[in-house]
Parts: structure tokens; sequence; C-alpha cells
């Protein structure tokens, strides 16, 4: 299986899955290689078929690598998947296959279903991420808020000019922000630590 995000801005890599380590590294090769029946088959949005490996003259490293592992056929369906995300189960057969065959159809009926359950788990990851993303977030916020706030108290002053001070600080020790803030913090509380209540 080969997963990705669409879009040339998609940060994430590729990912893949196989149920056989040959399988595997041909689902590396393929998104190394960046086109294959699989990569075909999420552009196109249906069922791609390689009858016979020894008649195609697409893809001519990845249909090589292939036969060295010993198949003469590649059958990639598209998972359903939502949003950016796109995905495909490819299946390697060592006989030629026919399309219309019961094989194929039961198959496409497997890839259906497999996308709910693929589906379900990425929306899952994406809550997450989200989740993580904020507890970062709000951990940064809160840093920095009490720093400005030890800064006001020791130079009693406003909000914007402590904060200033430490946007100061950052910029002129080339440092992040946060780096700067939770100094400032450790050195008020006398602890390396900085505790915040978002923390796990």
């Amino acid at each position: 299986m080969l997963l990705r995000n669409r879009g040339a801005a998609a940060q994430k890599p590729a990912a893949c899955a196989s149920s056989h380590r040959s399988a595997q590294l041909l689902c590396q090769l393929e998104a190394t290689l960046g086109d294959g029946p699989g990569a075909t088959a999420m552009r196109a949005g249906k069922t791609v078929l390689v009858s016979d490996l020894r008649r195609e003259d697409r893809w001519p490293e990845y249909v090589h690598a292939v036969q060295e592992q010993g198949f003469r056929s590649v059958l990639s369906i598209p998972a359903l998947l939502e949003g950016d995300s796109q995905g495909v189960i490819t299946f390697h057969c060592s006989q030629p296959l026919v399309f219309g065959s019961h094989g194929i159809g039961a198959a496409e009926a497997f890839v259906r279903q497999a996308s709910k359950g693929l589906t379900l788990a990425l929306r899952m990851l994406k809550l997450e991420e989200t989740r993580d993303g904020m507890s970062a977030a709000m951990q940064t916020r809160t840093v920095i808020d009490l720093a400005t706030g030890a800064i006001m108290a020791q130079n009693r002053c406003s909000q914007a000019a402590a904060f200033k001070l430490l946007r100061d600080a950052s910029s002129t020790r080339n440092m992040k922000l946060r780096d700067v803030a939770a100094a400032v913090v450790a050195s008020v509380a006398g602890a390396a630590d900085t505790f915040t209540y978002f923390d796990e």
C-alpha cells in the first residue's frame, strides 16, 4: 500500500506498508521513482492493471524490478480517502491477469472496505496532530507570558515593553523567543525546568 498527500506543498513523504518483503521493496521503489501503476492509479482515480509485465513498456525501471522479484502482473486500486490524502493498494501476482476476472472484482471490493478503516485511522491521526500542535502552542504561550510578567515586575514596565525586551533579546542572541522566555523564568524561579499546566 502506498499512501501520500496530494500536491507539491505536502510536507510528509509517502508511506509504504506491505504484507511481504518483496512487495515492500517495490512499494518503496515506486515512491522513490514517483511513478508506476500505483501512482498512475492515484492520479487517474481508477484501477490500473498491468496484465503481463513482459509486454509493458511504461516505467521500465519499476517493471524490471517487479519481474526480478518473480511477479508477472500488477493490479493497483486507488483507496477512497478524504481531503488531500491519497492511497493505493497494489497486488502483485506471479501469473498474468485478465481484466474482468472475478479476482479483480474481489480485490476492488476489498479496497473499498479497507478504505473505510484507513479513512478512520487518518482522521484519528489528524486529530492527534492537531491536539499536539495546540498543546505545544499553549505551552509556548504560557512560558512567554510568565517571562513577560517577571520582566514587568522586575522593571516596573508595561506588558508591551516587557514583551519587546524579550523579543529584542531573542533577536540579539539569535535564540527562539520561547527559549529566551524559559531562561528568564528559570532565572526567576531558580530552576532549569519550566512547568506549565499543559505538560502531559
